[in-house]
């Protein structure tokens, strides 16, 4: 086989491993798919997050923290919801889900435990800081989830790429690649990027309000 066919391969081991990772919990994807009915109620929320304790748990923790400065601790789940709204309980429940799936070391990109989940939430907070200052209106609460979930195909691309990160990265330094994307993709026929897309289609997360189906197809 040609090291076309050796690329064209890897790509395919790659797409056949995302397939095999477990689903999303019930409860995150449900909670997303009620936001998205634009007839949902408080209620309807309230019932999905009721029956995950983990995720009423955050939320409560979430709505009394010091970020809101409530003077008086909300105890129910029903006005934690009401206060937050349902673009905040759904990026709550998101990042319940993946703070499980990034909570491994990543040897192929030299990261260990916890540092690609800190990296994600600090990118989804300056994304969601940035989308308030935009020309165009861009929903605050969607560019969070996007900084959530920019680096996601690098839990998956990682094991594939042990042993050859500090190569690729003198390879960047001298310009043979013009990023470690462009790197991931002469590499292995695909990046972080487009793998992670194709485990968003896996998970079946929703596409953002009024925009394209992102995770659609998976990279040709």
């Amino acid at each position: 086989m040609d090291h076309i066919g050796v690329i064209v391969s890897r790509a395919d081991e790659i797409i056949d491993r995302v397939k095999q990772i477990a689903p999303l919990p019930q409860a995150a994807l449900q909670l997303m798919r009620v936001i998205e009915n634009p007839d949902h109620s408080v209620m309807d929320i309230v019932r999905v997050c009721e029956s995950d304790p983990a995720l009423t748990t955050n939320i409560l923790k979430v709505v009394n923290s010091a970020a809101f400065g409530l003077r008086q601790p909300v105890a129910t789940l029903e006005r934690a919801v009401s206060f937050l709204g349902n673009k905040m309980v759904g990026s709550i429940a998101l990042s319940v889900s993946l703070g499980k799936a990034y909570d491994q070391d990543l040897s192929g990109y030299e990261s260990e435990r916890g540092m690609l989940w800190k990296h994600s939430v600090c990118a989804a907070i300056a994304a969601r800081e940035l989308a308030m200052l935009a020309k165009f209106p861009v929903e605050p609460q969607v560019a969070y989830i996007a900084g959530l979930l920019h680096d996601l195909g690098k839990t998956v691309l990682s094991e594939f790429l042990e042993g050859e990160t500090s190569t690729l990265v003198e390879y960047i330094t001298e310009d043979r690649y013009e990023d470690f994307l462009d790197a991931e993709k002469e590499s292995l026929g695909i990046s972080h990027a487009e793998v992670g897309r194709v485990l968003g289609k896996h998970w079946n997360l929703p596409p953002p309000p009024g925009g394209s189906d992102g995770f659609s197809s998976p990279p040709g």
